[in-house]
């Protein structure tokens, strides 16, 4: 019998399916449209018939997942009990036919029916019409001995009383039908279960849960037209349940589809599932960290340690000892240092000089803060999809570790979880670039990234709160800082004098260096130094500086000066309390749009005071023009006549801005404050013609 069962070729569903699709409202997942039908009560109904039958039929049969909460009767309950009449009527009077060319169409039928229905219901009214039947079957089957009542309706049912059946392969049959109904009660659950999911919204906005949503709920009208064939299978099939008599053609072949279905529909439960508690995990733990926060320990465990961790354990010191962060971390101030297991170097030595800092003279005092109130603490993310074995990672990790964790706290990679990674990543803004978040005591972030103002400023800007660095970076004080630096002999002992410094570009980019402009500029100096008007005004001119020879401190200087305006631009930017009136946002823009400048980039200042920022070549032209302008420094100095005569000379110098930058901030254009594009890492106007970028700025 089952090979010839095997042979059956039961051609493909999926042209009726698509039939059946084509005309029943495919992407109706809402309200049935008669406010009489309550599916799931319906459904709870039908639960307890199939339930309470199944074991009736055979004890053996077991069932999963089923209904335990089983109730005898349902309050306002309405059964539509003329349609499933009806329906009922159909299935059963299908005809059998090797291929179930018949069911396919009945089912069909039955589908285009209960259009005005959402698609689990048209699988809930078809068992249940099937429900009547093999409901009544099992009851009246049951009947005893002098129940006149029951064994007279067991024989106008043509149901025979008390029937044993011995083992054979009557039993086999009859057993393999149960088994059948039993997958097609199930598949409709899970239909019925599904749907619920399918019709909540709190899970919107997860991006892995939609991706599986939308593949069920794509999947879903197919599932059930095979749930409601394979009822329809049952119902034509019932003589077997009955045992009526014994057919040679059993549904066994249909078993196969239909547990194809219920193993399908289960995947997509256990998905959604699974992910559901991952997100209720994420939401706790987002509430918990973010939004209701009640201090820095109940925030470093939601961020960092699972759910069920009792003890929360990082490493510190030479000794490489476990210590509870109840203990360590409690009313501390943390430096977050969040980053990967590669190129971290430069922030290991920056936070090393950080950790020395507040080891040392712990009790000094600013804004309210001590030195002793921090902590450093480091967060591996390794990514789980990584091919590398769990051996692999793990000394990479230590290989890390052992230069971090002699003066600092180290979390073990493998205890951060998913949720606690995209915590990380969506409320902290990591995005696989090493980050620095610092949190108070109260587990606020006081700084969403100080690893810019870190790497600019250090120490100075203690406790490292956005804006800390903003009295160091106002009035050009970013500029003087990082200069003064490489050139100890830059004194400012008047304020009349004029400086002009000049400096080379990017070290990206130093094999297109341009060096001949600084002796021109030289040149056209010494010439204009000589002039009567100069040596009368009482101020002298003086020229610093860098390039000159394209020695190793020059192109040294040029990476460090870059990166420092870079990391100060960052940190300004991520201010959100920064006045409209404060140039020093633009100051830094135009700065960086020399930074890819091949005749270098000059800096005039009055003393202190930065009157205008150009590149090389543009200073010199002017400067040649000399005696053009000269008869204007009496009246407004040297620096206001140069900036008076190179914007009247050349008004074309005010065009749009471009930027090179090695990290991502959104910017607006100075000249127009339209949106800047991006493009790779280069900041150019939406509109500007980028063949002629600004070359010169007047700050005056």
């Amino acid at each position: 019998m089952g090979s010839q069962e095997s042979t059956h070729s039961m051609p493909p569903l999926s042209e009726t399916i698509k039939q059946v699709l084509n005309s029943c409202h495919y992407d109706e997942f809402g309200n049935t449209t008669d406010p009489s039908l309550n599916v799931e009560a319906l459904f709870m109904v039908v639960s307890n018939i199939m339930e309470a039958s199944l074991k009736v039929s055979d004890p053996n049969i077991k069932l999963v997942n089923v209904n335990k909460e089983a109730k005898s009767s349902l309050p306002g309950f309405k059964s539509p009990i003329e349609r499933l009449q009806k329906i009922a009527c159909q299935m059963r009077s299908t005809v059998v036919d090797k291929d179930y060319l018949h069911a396919q169409e009945t089912a069909k039928g039955i589908i285009t029916d209960l259009k005005e229905y959402p698609w689990h219901a048209r699988a809930v009214m078809a068992l249940a019409a099937f429900a009547l039947d093999y409901g009544n079957f099992h009851l009246l089957s049951q009947v005893k001995f002098g129940d006149h009542l029951g064994t007279s309706l067991a024989a106008l049912n043509d149901i025979p009383a008390n029937i044993v059946i011995d083992d054979g392969p009557l039993k086999e049959t009859i057993s393999k039908y149960n088994c059948l109904v039993r997958d097609v009660f199930l598949t409709v659950q899970c239909l019925v279960k599904l749907m619920g999911m399918l019709q909540r919204e709190v899970y919107a906005e997860f991006e892995d849960m939609n991706l599986i949503l939308e593949n069920a709920r794509h999947d879903f009208p197919e599932l059930v037209y095979c749930a409601v064939f394979a009822t329809v299978v049952c119902s034509s099939s019932f003589h077997i349940g009955t045992y009526s008599r014994v057919s040679n053609n059993t549904p066994s072949f249909i078993s196969g589809k239909i547990s194809h279905v219920l193993a399908k529909l289960q995947d997509y439960l256990e998905q959604i599932e699974e992910k559901k508690g991952e997100i209720d995990d994420y939401l706790k733990r987002l509430r918990e960290a973010f939004q209701t926060p009640t201090g820095i320990l109940g925030v470093l465990k939601n961020l960092l340690f699972p759910r069920d961790t009792k003890k929360h354990y990082v490493y510190f010191g030479s000794t490489k000892s476990r210590v509870n962060i109840d203990d360590t971390f409690k009313n501390k101030c943390v430096l977050l240092f969040i980053s990967g297991l590669f190129g971290i170097e430069e922030e290991i030595k920056l936070l090393k000089a950080i950790e020395d800092y507040l080891t040392s003279d712990s009790k000094f005092e600013k804004y309210g803060m001590r030195k002793d109130d921090f902590k450093i603490l480091w967060v591996p993310m390794v990514s789980s999809s990584s091919s590398d074995s769990e051996k692999i990672k793990q000394k990479q990790f230590n290989d890390v570790a052992e230069k971090l964790v002699k003066w600092s706290y180290v979390v073990d990679y493998s205890i951060v979880g998913t949720a606690c990674k995209k915590l990380i990543r969506q409320k902290l803004g990591y995005m696989n670039k090493p980050m620095v978040v610092v949190l108070n005591q109260r587990g606020r972030r006081t700084n969403n990234d100080a690893l810019p103002m870190l790497s600019a400023w250090g120490c100075r800007a203690f406790p490292w709160r956005t804006g800390d660095d903003l009295i160091l970076v106002q009035n050009w004080n970013w500029f003087w800082s990082i200069f003064k630096e490489f050139n100890q002999q830059l004194a400012i002992s008047n304020e009349k004098d004029c400086n002009i410094i000049f400096g080379c570009m990017d070290d990206v980019d130093a094999n297109n260096y341009d060096g001949s402009w600084l002796n021109k500029i030289n040149d056209e100096l010494e010439k204009i130094k000589k002039d009567k008007i100069i040596s009368s005004s009482g101020f002298a001119i003086k020229f610093h500086h860098h390039g000159k020879q394209l020695a190793e401190n020059d192109f040294k200087f040029a990476h460090k000066l870059w990166a420092f305006v870079e990391n100060v631009f960052a940190s300004l930017k991520s201010m959100k309390t920064i006045s409209k009136d404060d140039s020093t946002l633009d100051h830094l823009k135009e700065f960086l749009s020399l930074r890819r400048e091949k005749s270098g980039w000059v800096i005039i200042s009055r003393g202190s005071k930065v009157k205008m920022v150009g590149s090389g070549e543009s200073v010199c032209k002017t400067l040649n023009k000399f005696e053009s302008w000269k008869h204007n420094i009496t009246q407004h100095g040297f620096d206001g006549a140069f900036v008076d005569y190179y914007f009247n000379e050349f008004p074309t110098q005010s065009s749009c801005l471009c930027l090179d930058l090695k990290t991502y901030v959104p910017l607006e254009c100075v000249t127009c404050q339209s949106e800047m594009e991006i493009q790779v890492v280069k900041y150019v106007c939406c509109h500007g013609n980028h063949s002629h970028a600004k070359s010169v700025h007047s700050l005056a």
